[in-house]
């Protein structure tokens, strides 16, 4: 019998068996000659029935063994001309089965960029012509649109959409003249998009547009300045944000589309202290709690605050009853060390829901930032150690941080982007069970990750779009009960 030829398999063809499909003939198979087990088969005798399901079923598993690495490695897309010093892609964002993103290619400036998977990534529109860019930024699909924020010397940082085919174009001059109303926050909800903007004359406060009529202002709800909504979310019909009354500081706040926005709840209630007296003396005013990264979990909304007390934790708020700390991550106490960072504060970032879990990145005071999971019953815990090693300045006895970041749920496992040491940035993954794997050392830290199809793509450094397709079984190659599998598996009629 011809030995099988797997030249189409990666590495030296040994599957995890131990079993070499190069050299092997199959001799423990009833049936060595391919065109008998095709006779057998146009003729559906029950003895082919048997004993080809079970052919099938062990040279389909060995070839996936043998043939299928456990991850292909990320590649790249297309590289920004790195003379423009631009910086990565941002706000990767899917729309109409196409791939936008912001990108500066030194030539039209920081402008919308659009790729189909395949033909070379384009620039949809120099918006602000020439090479100063329009400094887009933010980016959310509505009503069959993409809305973002863009700057051009007339009307200054406005909201623009684009449909897919026409030209993008200025929704509203919100903020008169070329000052901007710079919006941004962007979130859906009751079939309208809301926003932050400054109108030039109210400060910066909660807006909204119905994708027919002109935006309003949906309330001014700090007077005396800016409210700033920001971390917009919806959980239970209702938008809630962080915003400041002028009062309280930045808190909870909620929306039901009709009512006027309430504060939730005064979660940070220290007075503030300002630090440039000789003598201190109390500000009337509260001091921000800062809520942010809002995400739906285990029907309750989780976000990151700081009590005053405990610094930056994590929170939950059911809905009902005042929102609750968690835990209390890192139990140091609250104050900015000698290195510029905010000891006592675990600073939970990056909010995602995976295996009905809910993972992010904290500080717990010793080993840096790792990545954490919650499963809304027991305390939070560290998953993993990632950056084990030392701070590479002196910092105690502080353990590094990899610093997970962009986790985004693909192909039924958790990727984000990672450090194992100071200088060894890439993508790593992680299945729910077993040590998080790095997929690829890209020696950056791999950002806005975003599935798009069955591929995930991501930006990288110097302005670089990267894409990690998952491994495909080959096309077998060779005379054997291979080639007819993968014709079956393909739905192709057998001639």
């Amino acid at each position: 019998m011809k030995k099988n030829n797997l030249t189409h398999c990666n590495g030296s063809g040994t599957n995890r068996f131990g079993i070499n499909l190069r050299t092997t003939d199959f001799a423990w198979f009833k049936y060595k000659n391919v065109d008998q087990f095709f006779s057998l088969y146009k003729g559906r005798t029950f003895k082919m029935k048997v004993l080809g399901n079970w052919l099938l079923l062990i040279q389909f598993v060995l070839i996936s063994y043998a043939c299928s690495p456990a991850y292909s490695n990320p590649a790249l897309v297309y590289q920004i001309p790195y003379s423009a010093g631009s910086g990565s892609l941002t706000f990767l964002t899917v729309f109409n089965l196409n791939l936008y993103f912001f990108a500066d290619d030194g030539v039209t400036g920081r402008e919308l960029w659009v790729y189909d998977g395949v033909a070379q990534p384009a620039n949809v529109a120099d918006i602000n012509p020439g090479s100063s860019g329009s400094y887009s930024s933010g980016m959310t699909v509505f009503n069959s649109k993409l809305y973002f924020n863009a700057y051009e010397p007339t009307n200054g940082n406005e909201l623009w959409a684009y449909d897919g085919e026409s030209q993008p174009a200025n929704v509203a001059d919100i903020n008169p003249g070329s000052s901007g109303s710079f919006p941004s926050n962007f979130m859906v909800f009751n079939s309208k998009l809301y926003f932050s903007a400054d109108d030039g004359i109210n400060g910066r406060e909660l807006w909204a547009y119905d994708g027919i009529n002109l935006p309003t202002m949906v309330v001014d709800m700090n007077p005396d300045g800016n409210s700033n909504p920001g971390s917009l979310a919806v959980f239970e019909s209702k938008l809630y944000f962080s915003a400041d009354n002028g009062t309280n500081g930045q808190e909870l706040w909620v929306y039901d589309g009709n009512n006027p926005p309430a504060m939730i709840a005064n979660i940070n209630t220290q007075p503030v202290i300002p630090d440039y007296l000789p003598i201190p003396i109390y500000d009337p005013r509260d001091l921000d709690s800062s809520p942010s990264g809002f995400t739906i979990f285990n029907s309750k909304l989780y976000f990151s605050a700081n009590d005053g007390t405990n610094g930056q934790e994590l929170w939950g708020y059911d809905g009902n009853n005042p929102p609750v700390m968690i835990a209390n991550i890192n139990p140091q106490p609250t104050a900015q060390d000698d290195y510029g960072e905010d000891s006592g504060f675990s600073s939970p970032t990056g909010f995602t829901v995976f295996n009905s879990k809910l993972y992010f990145s904290a500080h717990d005071g010793t080993n840096g930032h790792e990545l954490w999971v919650y499963d809304g019953n027991n305390p939070p815990a560290m998953v993993a150690n990632i950056n084990p090693n030392p701070y590479w300045y002196y910092k105690g006895n502080e353990q590094g941080s990899s610093y997970p970041s962009s986790l985004t749920v693909f192909n039924s496992k958790l990727y984000f982007g990672a450090s194992e040491d100071y200088d060894k940035a890439g993508l790593w993954v992680y299945d729910g069970t077993n040590f998080p794997t790095k997929v690829d050392y890209t020696y950056f830290r791999p950002g806005f990750l975003t599935v798009l199809g069955s591929d995930l793509y991501f930006s990288g450094y110097f302005s670089q779009l990267w894409v990690y397709k998952l491994p495909r079984l080959p096309i077998p190659t060779s005379k054997s009960i291979a080639p007819f599998l993968y014709l079956l598996l393909n739905n192709t009629n057998i001639k």
